[in-house]
């Protein structure tokens, strides 16, 4: 068994407190993916479970990693925006 094998898998929390903590842009994107997916797997897992508190912390999480995806989104529009410079209403040749 390698080191690697015998490390713990984070779990939904913990992914998800990676993504909305993370600083860096560039590394958000796998962040919100990770999170969503182990946050899905637990759904998956729990689903023929009465419903728990860890199920609504699992739909918040869900609500919290789409609206830090929108504004992922936004940031990348807005900087490419900045980055072509002001609309002028001007065609492009």
């Amino acid at each position: 068994m390698t080191a690697h094998a015998m490390l713990p898998t984070p779990d939904w929390n913990e992914l998800y407190r990676l993504a909305v903590t993370e600083t860096d842009v560039r590394h958000l994107p796998k962040r919100i993916a990770d999170a969503h997916r182990a946050i899905m797997e637990r759904i998956e897992a729990t689903a023929t479970k009465p419903r728990s508190e860890e199920q609504q912390m699992m739909n918040d999480a869900l609500h919290g990693l789409r609206v830090l995806q929108q504004e992922f989104e936004s940031h990348l529009q807005e900087y490419g925006e900045l980055r072509r410079g002001p609309n002028l209403g001007l065609a492009e040749d």
